[in-house]
């Protein structure tokens, strides 16, 4: 956070969530996936369904990280758009 102040950029209210609840929310969703992947093949018996759960797990993961990366760049986006 000090870092986007210190370059005078003004860091969005999710990107500063973000920023906020790092410690928790990263580990929290990504172990929370991991430990579902796992558990569910003790619990899903279809080979079918346990493949479609790991592909909505994987691609809600890739969705989140992608969003995290998104927001924690946006205000270096909006420096270099002032700066030009």
């Amino acid at each position: 956070m000090k870092l986007f102040i210190g370059m005078g950029v003004e860091v969005p209210t999710l990107a500063r969530a973000v920023l906020a609840n790092y410690t928790w929310f990263y580990p929290l969703f990504f172990v929370g996936a991991a430990v579902w992947v796992a558990a569910k093949e003790f619990v899903v018996t279809d080979k079918r369904v346990s493949l479609l759960l790991i592909l909505l797990t994987s691609l809600a993961v890739l969705l989140v990280a992608d969003g995290i990366k998104h927001l924690l760049t946006l205000p270096l986006v909006d420096l270099m758009q002032r700066i030009k």
